[in-house]
């Protein structure tokens, strides 16, 4: 698994990788445009996609197109808060084979 903060060029000390990835809940980091920058062992074992697949996908485009708009929307709420907490939210995301969990 990469580390979580390489792909916007810095490095996260070991406790932090080894906690994210110990997580049972799914858990990812998308960036600015929502496109997934990290996902847990739990998020790639829950849902098939390996994490260098999630790289070609935004957080909405795994969403059923009936909760797409308001996935943008809480992208949308998540950026204006700017440095806030981490957002939790439940949705159904698109498992691999295309069943959604």
């Amino acid at each position: 698994m990469t580390h979580l903060m390489d792909s916007i060029g810095k490095t996260r000390p070991a406790m932090t990788q080894a906690l994210f990835d110990s997580m049972r809940s799914l858990a990812c980091v998308t960036g600015y445009m929502g496109q997934y920058l990290a996902a847990n062992s739990a998020f790639t074992a829950s849902l098939g996609w390996t994490e260098q697949e999630l790289r070609g996908f935004a957080y909405y485009d795994l969403a059923p197109s009936s909760e797409r708009q308001l996935m943008m929307k809480i992208g949308s709420d998540v950026i204006r808060k700017g440095g806030d907490e981490p957002s939790v939210y439940k949705r159904p995301m698109r498992h691999k084979e295309g069943s959604y969990r």
